[in-house]
């Protein structure tokens, strides 16, 4: 993964300044600018400020383990993150476009562990956007979403049954392994368990944009419809 990380951060910092600096200093030269001259330079800028995006993302695209993986069930795009807190991962989650995976049923909770549970042979318990950090015992999700599936492992949540305080964000067990595999249990903001060989790792969700033709195309059926509105009064 650093190579790809490194590779980004070259391009950002050497490539888009160093370029950027290049383009102001040629503009500061006394020159008859044409107005093709103008607007390639208005370009330039465009794609420098882009490149600056770049680094803004830097450290959410380098703690990406696997993504994007699309689900078919859904229509949405997933991403494996590298161990970390809870929050950290949502605040990645967010760099990147989405929020920590909201699960609506079965069949997306079961997507999730075979593909991210084991990933490349790791057993990794999966953080989700589930939490009731705002107010202990009422669960929301990250992304807002209004979803009730859960997927308790019997006995919880137990907010640590008064000896971990404060268990307020949700994972989900992997599987094979040796708590309830696929089933929900509440943690605290550590990534980490004291009695278990394994991590925490954040699964983003990611709701994939309309695309321009998907918007044109949406455009133009409202406008259609519209018009076959006004034909059926002007009748």
């Amino acid at each position: 993964m650093t190579p790809r990380c490194a590779v980004l951060k070259t391009i950002s910092l050497d490539f888009g300044f160093s370029a950027q600096d290049h383009f102001s200093r040629q503009a500061r030269k006394p020159s008859n600018k044409t107005h093709q001259q103008t607007n390639i330079m208005k370009i330039a800028k465009t794609l420098f400020s882009s490149f600056g995006l770049l680094v803004s993302t830097g450290a959410a695209f380098c703690s990406i383990l696997d993504g994007p993986v699309y689900n078919p069930l859904t229509g949405h795009n997933y991403y494996l993150l590298d161990t970390t807190s809870w929050t950290a991962s949502e605040s990645q989650a967010i760099a990147l476009g989405g929020h920590l995976v909201t699960v609506n049923d079965a069949a997306e909770n079961t997507f999730l562990v075979s593909t991210f549970s084991n990933f490349g042979g790791v057993t990794r318990a999966l953080w989700t956007g589930l939490n009731d950090a705002a107010h202990e015992g009422t669960f929301v999700w990250s992304s807002g979403d209004p979803s009730l599936y859960r997927n308790w492992e019997r006995g919880q949540p137990d907010n640590g049954g008064g000896f971990y305080p404060n268990l307020n964000y949700v994972n989900i067990w992997p599987s094979p392994g040796p708590r309830s595999p696929g089933q929900w249990d509440d943690h605290d903001n550590s990534n980490t368990f004291p009695d278990l060989p394994f991590n925490i790792y954040g699964v983003v969700e990611v709701v994939p944009e309309p695309t321009s033709m998907g918007l044109f195309a949406l455009g133009l059926g409202i406008v259609v419809a519209l018009r076959r509105q006004k034909l059926q009064r002007n009748r």
